[in-house]
């Protein structure tokens, strides 16, 4: 009987914290350090230690500082126009108080024997991508802890992303029955329909559904272009004039539109679909994640160890989660009471 191949599981530890910091009312520790965002993320490491049982776990997060991947966003700034303004731009500023929380969730992780990772330079997601492919190439099945939409582009026959929060596991037939396309096709579904988080216009006009149903009409993002492409270049000048007028008009306020109507025959989402392939195409890129980081896969240095009570203790107790002492062994836990 062939031996069923070793996981490892990875966490996006900044995903996670992001979830629990919206979902759970907020919780103070006795010296009023904000809490409810690592209450969270204790409980899904607790779950996963206790549930799963993995010999190989590392929890991945974001550096402090610049990342390497808005320099791949400029370079795309130019066939972007006025739509991109800079590399998550638009997001909001992370909460004041969930900053100091992120480096707790790192010190809860390793004082629970979870090895953490933190790229100087790389996105936490570039990091998961390339540790599930090293991973993944050692025969090795993977399981990344995360919620987040970009991370099913890299599911297939070894890599499974687990959402913890709505305690879904995504193979490839649960991307294909929750999402409507295969997880090959999640990249292009991104990139029609673009991702206000990171600043990635997509297309204008297209949203979840109608990308979906480009992605089942067309099989790919090329396919369906070159349809556009085809059908509308005998066209050309009248339905770029039309996006071009509209698009004007659309940055009016309400009350000064003039309702600007396509030419006949053409749908307005279909016009944008010609108008904007370069843009299309460069979010796309965009949103391709990248598996291909200088990092090793030290198997032994992503080991699950038992709770390192010494640092563990000391932090429950300020952050005053007095119910996870019970993860330390009793007898090295009264050692430090």
């Amino acid at each position: 009987m062939a031996q069923k191949p070793r996981t490892l599981y990875l966490i996006d530890s900044h995903a996670q914290l992001y979830r629990a910091y919206h979902a759970i009312r907020p919780m103070f520790a006795k010296d009023r350090t904000p809490t409810h965002a690592v209450f969270g993320f204790g409980n899904i490491i607790r779950s996963l230690r206790t549930r799963n049982k993995p010999e190989l776990l590392a929890a991945v997060f974001d550096p402090h500082g610049p990342v390497k991947r808005e320099e791949v966003y400029n370079q795309y700034a130019e066939k972007l126009g006025k739509a991109f303004s800079g590399y998550k731009s638009q997001r909001d500023a992370m909460p004041d108080d969930l900053r100091p929380q992120i480096d707790l969730a790192y010190e809860l992780c390793v004082g629970y024997g979870i090895p953490a990772i933190r790229l100087d330079g790389y996105e936490a997601d570039d990091v998961l991508g390339t540790l599930a492919h090293l991973a993944r190439a050692q025969g090795l099945d993977v399981v990344i802890v995360s919620g987040d939409k970009d991370l099913l582009q890299l599911v297939d026959d070894k890599i499974k992303v687990f959402d913890p929060m709505k305690d879904i596991m995504y193979d490839a037939d649960t991307v294909q029955a929750l999402k409507g396309i295969r997880p090959e096709q999640i990249v292009d579904w991104l990139g029609f329909m673009g991702d206000s988080t990171d600043n990635i216009p997509g297309v204008a006009g297209v949203g979840d559904q109608t990308a979906v149903k480009l992605l089942q009409n067309h099989g790919s993002m090329d396919k369906a272009l070159e349809h556009y492409r085809k059908e509308f270049e005998p066209r050309k000048e009248e339905v770029l004039a039309f996006v071009t007028a509209h698009e004007a008009d659309c940055e009016k306020p309400k009350e000064q539109r003039a309702g600007i109507k396509p030419p006949k025959g053409v749908k307005v989402v279909d016009a944008y679909l010609f108008a904007q392939q370069e843009r299309a195409i460069a979010s796309r890129e965009l949103a391709k994640l990248n598996t291909h980081l200088p990092l090793p896969l030290d198997l032994e240095a992503l080991r699950c160890k038992p709770p390192r009570a010494a640092m563990l203790a000391p932090l429950l107790r300020r952050l005053d989660f007095n119910k996870f002492l019970e993860d330390i062994n009793q007898d090295e836990l009264k050692t430090f009471e």
